[in-house]
């Protein structure tokens, strides 16, 4: 986001390559998904979900401590930066309204579960206890 075209593309390639190793099957039922359900960490409702709540974080992060952001600045921002995740336009919410209403419906949907693993890495970061784990197929 706050490097040139070229960095922004090379980095959006590089974790595009990382997520592709990333499925599997699940090991547990997690609320609408059953044990054994397959996932992908590149299929099309996976990325637009971690870009949505990414974008919102960081549009709501940066709004804590600067001046809001006019639509002018939000629109081309998510846009810009689905498309960078390999989401197709089309596929992306129209605006920052959309994002934010696509974010505020999935959460109060029952599509999201949070499995055992999850919530030991959350508790870990939350907690600030040490260096988090991060597997080594996902760092640099």
């Amino acid at each position: 986001m706050f490097g040139s075209f070229d960095q922004a593309l090379a980095t959006a390639r590089r974790l595009h390559r990382r997520h592709a190793a990333v499925r599997g099957s699940m090991t547990e039922a997690l609320g609408p998904h059953l044990q054994g359900s397959r996932y992908l960490a590149n299929e099309l409702s996976a990325l637009l979900w971690v870009h949505a709540t990414l974008v919102d974080t960081a549009l709501v992060t940066y709004e804590l401590v600067c001046p809001p952001l006019g639509s002018e600045a939000r629109e081309p921002y998510h846009r810009r930066a689905g498309a960078l995740f390999g989401i197709p336009h089309e596929a992306q919410p129209p605006d920052s309204l959309a994002l934010t209403r696509y974010v505020e419906t999935t959460i109060a949907s029952n599509t999201l579960a949070v499995g055992a693993a999850a919530r030991a890495v959350g508790t870990r970061v939350l907690s600030g206890a040490g260096r988090v784990w991060v597997p080594r197929w996902y760092r640099a």
